[in-house]
């Protein structure tokens, strides 16, 4: 992603072979420094769904992609999978109204998901 948006040229590049891909729904991808901790896993959620058309890419410009392989493929959905269940969390842990007891049971339901 960061190698993507961090030349101009190359964005251009790949925001144009997004706009003729019909299976795209997306056409971009968010920039390094405006990704939160909160939002990670969205912008996992984006990247994997963009990840043919960005091994495409690299392969275009004969880079290595780590995409393209099949275990780093599988950590990161998993990783994606985890980001997004910390973000539910941490959305439901946020209001006025919430009291201390019922966000410890969600924390250690959560604990307990993990393990």
């Amino acid at each position: 992603m960061n190698y993507i948006r961090a030349n101009a040229r190359r964005h251009r590049q790949f925001r144009q072979t997004l706009q003729y891909d019909d299976e795209t729904l997306s056409v971009d991808l968010p920039y390094h420094s405006k990704v939160r901790w909160l939002s990670q896993g969205q912008v996992l959620e984006n990247v994997l769904s963009l990840q043919k058309q960005i091994v495409n890419f690299f392969e275009d410009r004969d880079i290595s992609c780590n995409l393209s392989e099949q275990t780093f493929f599988r950590n990161a959905a998993f990783l994606c999978d985890v980001m997004s269940k910390q973000n539910q969390l941490s959305v439901s842990l946020q209001g006025e109204t919430k009291s201390i007891y019922e966000m410890w049971q969600k924390i250690q339901a959560f604990r307990k998901k993990l393990t």
